[in-house]
């Protein structure tokens, strides 16, 4: 988990947003790669 995963933020300012969730799903297969 670098700097780029707390860089991006909900939008909506929760843990819902699809951005959010997909940041967080790329950060996962980035540390499992």
């Amino acid at each position: 988990v670098g700097s780029e995963f707390v860089n991006i933020k909900p939008k909506s300012g929760n843990g819902s947003s699809p951005d959010f969730v997909h940041a967080h799903a790329v950060c996962l297969l980035r540390e499992v790669e």
